[in-house]
């Protein structure tokens, strides 16, 4: 991007077109005395008939008075000077202000005929008696204002090219964002799911987890239950064991009984008795002496 007191491109080329040398751009500067007074008059002239027009209205209207004073600088950049940097830096200011205005270079035109117009109404009343002056400083003028219009059509043309780049590369950025807008937008929607879908899987971690403390709970007291029922098992082991030893001598015992019951028990036990009774009388004589020549042992006790 050149800067603003940067030569305008093709401008010496224009020099050359136009015939403005070094000596012709400073004789310039001895117009500026003699059309100065016209110039206000000449650029309300100009404001009053783009006025008119239906795509200028609207703005001349809105920016008039700006406009009026930027035409008035500029007027005096270009003809009181040497058409060199300040006089593009004025070039460039004007033309990007009436892009933004969306005004183009035929505005340009139609200033610098208003303009020649003023001009030559002040030329020709100072050179009424110098016809040769008139139509020389008549030519200067002119050439100065189609210089001037040349270098603004120059510069409009590559503000219009700057602008129709910004436009595209906005349009390129509004489908860019529109993109990443409905992306974005697409990326809430997933968020939002998601974050629905871990609402409940919390929800139901949560309920699992209150499951899983109950399901230990009964598993725990299971396991109490299970344990004092094996100590119970124990016991009826235990039980089962004492009963079944306790059968048993019960079992020896009938067994005894059911001998001594039998004929030949009652007979062995009948012998038995005799037997006893005998060793018993035997006893007992030897006690008392009797048969054996001994003391009565009973009686001495």
């Amino acid at each position: 991007m050149p800067a603003y007191d940067d030569p305008i491109q093709g401008v010496e080329f224009r020099y050359r077109l136009y015939a403005l040398d070094p000596q012709a751009r400073g004789a310039i500067k001895q117009i500026w005395p003699i059309v100065a007074p016209d110039l206000d008059k000449a650029v309300d002239a100009i404001l009053a008939v783009t006025s008119q027009l239906p795509n200028l209205r609207d703005v001349i209207r809105q920016h008039g008075h700006v406009i009026k004073k930027l035409e008035m600088a500029h007027l005096e950049a270009l003809l009181n000077g040497d058409l060199d940097r300040p006089y593009f830096v004025s070039c460039r200011k004007i033309v990007e202000q009436e892009a933004t205005f969306g005004i183009d270079a035929r505005f340009r035109s139609t200033a610098g005929n208003y303009l020649l117009r003023g001009a030559l109404d002040a030329l020709a009343r100072k050179y009424r008696f110098s016809p040769a002056k008139l139509v020389a400083n008549t030519k200067l003028v002119s050439k100065v204002i189609a210089f001037d219009v040349a270098n603004a059509m120059t510069l409009h043309r590559t503000v219009g090219e700057v602008l129709e780049a910004i436009k595209t590369a906005a349009a390129s950025l509004t489908a860019t964002c529109t993109t990443m807008r409905g992306l974005a937008d697409n990326a809430v929607n997933r968020i939002a799911v998601a974050s629905a879908a871990a609402a409940e899987t919390t929800h139901r971690v949560k309920i699992t987890s209150e499951a899983t403390d109950e399901l230990y709970g009964s598993i725990n007291h299971i396991g109490q239950e299970t344990g004092r029922a094996l100590e119970m098992a124990k016991a009826a082991v235990d039980d089962t064991q004492r009963t079944q030893q306790a059968a048993g001598r019960i079992g020896t015992i009938v067994n005894i009984i059911s001998t001594i019951a039998s004929p030949a028990g009652a007979q062995r036990h009948d012998r038995g008795g005799a037997g006893r009774q005998r060793r018993q009388g035997i006893c007992g004589r030897r006690l008392r002496g009797e048969g054996t020549g001994q003391p009565d042992l009973a009686r001495h006790r």
